[in-house]
C-alpha cells in the first residue's frame, strides 16, 4: 500500500530495497518499477503494526505483527510482510539506519495516529455543517498535518543533536536534561523566536550547549 492516504487502494506485490550511497549511508528505500521511493532524508519514523489510515481501515483483517509503516513526510509506505520474522527484520533494520530507537519510533507513531483521529474527527464534524465548508477543511487539515510534520522533524532533529552530544563524550546528559528540551517546547519556542527551518538543528544545539554550560 503506498501514496499519501490511499485506505482503498488493493495492495500489490512489490520487493522493496534499501539503496546506499557512496559512504555506506543509507540513500532510498524503493519498491515496484519507476521512481517509487523514499529518501531516507525525508522519513519521518518506522511504525510497526496498525498506526497508519490504511492499516487502521483493515485492523480486522491483518495481523499487526505482520504490518510496518515507513511514514515519510510527503508519502507513507504501508508494508504486509509475509512472517513475524520479515517485519521485525525490516523494522528494526530501518529503524537503525534512521539513527532512532524503538521507544522512539513508537512514540511517533502513537502522535501520527493520534492526530489523524483529531483530524478526521474535525473533517467529520465539519462537513455536518455545510457543504460549502469542505474546502475550508481540506485547507485546515492540510495546515494541521504540516504543523504535526514540522513537530516530527524537530523530534527527530533533536534526538540526533542529543546523540551527537552524547558520542562526543564531552557533556553528562541525563533525562532530567531531554526533558528539558522537548520537542514540543522547542516548536513553540522556535516559532516564537521566528527560528528558520533550516537552523533548527543549530539552533537546537546551541541551547542544549549553553544550558550544559552553566
Amino acid at each position: 500500500y503506498t501514496g499519501r492516504r490511499r485506505r482503498r487502494r488493493k495492495p500489490q506485490d512489490r520487493i522493496a530495497k534499501v539503496t546506499f550511497g557512496g559512504n555506506a549511508s543509507p540513500k532510498q528505500i524503493s519498491w515496484g518499477s519507476g521512481s517509487r521511493h523514499i529518501d531516507f532524508d525525508e522519513i519521518l519514523y518506522i511504525a510497526w503494526g496498525h498506526w497508519t489510515p490504511v492499516f487502521q481501515s483493515r485492523k480486522d483483517q491483518l495481523d499487526p505483527t505482520l504490518c510496518f509503516s515507513v511514514v515519510g513526510k510527503t508519502q507513507t509506505l504501508d508494508v504486509h510482510a509475509q512472517s513475524k520474522e520479515m517485519a521485525k527484520l525490516w523494522v528494526k533494520g530501518l529503524i537503525k539506519l534512521i539513527g532512532q530507537t524503538d521507544e522512539q519510533a513508537m512514540k511517533l507513531s502513537k502522535q501520527g495516529l493520534e492526530t489523524e483521529n483529531n483530524t478526521d474527527g474535525d473533517d467529520s464534524n465539519q462537513a455536518k455543517k455545510a457543504d460549502k465548508d469542505k474546502g475550508n477543511t481540506k485547507e485546515h487539515k492540510k495546515c494541521v498535518r504540516s504543523l504535526v510534520l514540522l513537530q516530527q522533524d524537530l523530534f527527530v532533529m533533536t534526538t540526533t543533536v542529543f546523540r551527537n552530544l552524547e558520542e562526543e563524550r564531552i557533556w553528562d546528559i541525563d533525562q532530567s536534561v531531554r526533558d528539558k528540551f522537548n520537542a514540543k517546547l522547542l516548536y513553540e519556542e522556535a516559532l516564537k523566536e521566528i527560528v528558520p527551518w533550516r537552523q533548527w538543528n543549530h539552533w537546537v544545539r546551541e541551547k542544549v550547549v549553553a544550558y550544559l554550560k552553566e
